[in-house]
């Protein structure tokens, strides 16, 4: 997906189509604004963190900002990134911005390996401790939640 596209999928999300009618009236759910996100998101859902950072930036122009949205998602770490962000001359601020959000989006694991890692530390459990928190399931709920506080 290159970055007009995903343009275009956001545009599409944030203007649905009109209300069907239904006599002389709308149905009220029907034209019921949808929620504002906090970032933006094209039409399947996915958050692009590059995106307002390029939209934000007035000294570029449009073929610009698809070239550095394609170097952002067509480089595989942070390095990368500011070694082709620096060949293209981009302002200092900009790279400052793209190689953070860079780092935020490869702290975030995903949630298949999140659920990975919860396995493999639950078949690392003495299957004593294991049967026992199997049979009290509210038990275990509670200590789990306290936890994570």
């Amino acid at each position: 997906m290159t970055y007009s596209e995903f343009r275009q999928s956001q545009r599409a999300a944030a203007d649905p189509a009109p209300a069907p009618m239904v006599g002389l009236r709308h149905h009220a759910s029907a034209v019921a604004a949808p929620a504002p996100t906090s970032a933006p998101q094209n039409a399947s859902g996915v958050i692009d963190p590059a995106e307002p950072i390029l939209s934000g930036e007035p000294t570029l122009n449009d073929a610009d900002r698809e070239k550095l949205w394609d170097i952002y998602y067509t480089s595989p770490n942070t390095t990368e990134l500011a070694q082709r962000l620096q060949s293209m001359g981009s302002p200092p601020g900009l790279v400052q911005q793209l190689l953070s959000a860079k780092n935020r989006q490869a702290a975030e694991k995903p949630a298949l390996d999140r659920v990975t890692d919860a396995m493999q530390q639950m078949a690392a459990i003495d299957p004593k401790i294991l049967g026992a928190a199997e049979k009290f399931p509210n038990v275990l709920r509670a200590l789990v939640g306290a936890s994570h506080e």
